[in-house]
């Protein structure tokens, strides 16, 4: 499980692969990537009647070559409430979507020594 502390900067690597032994994937061919922290548990929208994850924060997102880093700053981290949420990283070409990290549980949460 991925861990954020309120209130240190945060940051997070992935190799994205093409398969379970590789190659690594040309991370070029997206035309944007994507990730979002949202509360794990779902909530019934009165008007559409669907159940949706409300939206925690936006994670910035930077790539090189096949590596995605998560980065969030120390205001952003202050900002979460504790406890355990879900993350999740979408390429997108052309429209349509592709899973780089199915959601994942993250825990948030505060520590002694703060900076």
């Amino acid at each position: 499980m991925l861990e954020i502390v309120r209130g240190r900067s945060w940051q997070q690597d992935f190799t994205v692969l093409d398969n379970e032994d590789g190659p690594m994937t040309d991370l070029s061919i997206f035309d944007s990537i994507k990730s979002q922290i949202r509360e794990k548990d779902a909530v019934k929208n009165k008007t559409t009647g669907i159940f949706e994850n409300a939206l925690v924060q936006e994670v910035t997102v930077f790539t090189d070559e096949s590596v995605i880093t998560l980065s969030l700053t120390r205001e952003q981290t202050l900002a979460l409430k504790n406890g355990i949420h879900q993350i999740d990283i979408i390429g997108s070409i052309d429209g349509s979507d592709e899973s780089l990290l199915d959601t994942e549980p993250i825990s948030i949460n505060n520590r002694p020594t703060l900076p």
